[in-house]
């Protein structure tokens, strides 16, 4: 049986009961590293030893896991919810095709632990992703629609844990300001550590949020629609 299990964003401290469970009863058990970062991996490797793995092992050389899971329990974990990355559901096609019994349980991922910051997750537009890459048009004209269609919009920051390179939000708002899709007067909320303890939220115009420091990764943007319920423009301002 090959486990897939999303350990939340807060490591040992947000892994579900079962997932811990299950994790512990595994011959070999793996951590995606690449798409994202959690606090408390020293203290989840103590309760249940894993190997890190990076992108190319999870896309390239998933086939010896696959191997493996024919014959014993076997679990990969992942930051967050298993299905946070589009790519982890290559990860089951395979296993069903190399008829591989899977099983998901999952875990709270950054797309539902936004909601912590008050606005309402039915009136999210997509996702969008900043790269290191700031010449990219993609993520603009995905926001402009959003704000078109007047939702809410979730951009991620790039990061590579492997290389301990992380997109910062100051860069980010550079880059909304360059392409236009919002002026220095706008409000919009910084958010870093979303769903641990140490987590930062601040909402203030971005020439405001420009000389905020954030500290330690990984960090998102809100871009809130400019027609917010009265419920959603009372719960903004405890983060001003």
């Amino acid at each position: 049986m090959l486990y897939l299990i999303g350990i939340g964003l807060n490591g040992l401290n947000s892994i579900s009961i079962s997932g811990l469970k299950i994790a512990k009863q595994c011959s070999q058990v793996y951590l995606e590293t690449y798409t994202s970062v959690s606090p408390s991996l020293s203290s989840l490797q103590k309760e249940v030893p894993f190997i890190e793995v990076d992108r190319e092992f999870i896309e390239q050389k998933i086939e010896p896991i696959l191997k493996q899971a024919k014959k014993e329990d076997i679990a990969i974990l992942f930051i967050g919810d298993v299905f946070g990355a589009t790519t982890h559901i290559d990860i089951v096609l395979r296993a069903r095709e190399a008829k591989v019994k899977v099983e998901v349980i999952g875990g709270q991922s950054i797309l539902s632990a936004i909601g912590c910051v008050g606005l309402s997750l039915y009136k999210f537009g997509k996702t969008v992703s900043i790269p290191f890459d700031l010449s990219v048009t993609t993520p603009a004209l995905m926001i402009k629609e959003n704000q078109k269609n007047k939702m809410h919009t979730l951009v991620l920051l790039d990061l590579d844990p492997k290389e301990n390179k992380y997109l910062s939000i100051k860069d980010a708002l550079k880059y909304l300001l360059k392409t236009k899709v919002v002026t220095s007067k706008d409000k919009v909320i910084g958010c870093a550590r979303i769903g641990q303890s140490s987590q930062k939220i601040m909402y203030n115009t971005i020439s405001q949020l420009k000389s905020v420091s954030f500290d330690k990764p990984p960090y998102c943007i809100l871009i809130p629609s400019k027609e917010l319920h009265f419920m959603e423009e009372e719960a903004l301002e405890q983060w001003t």
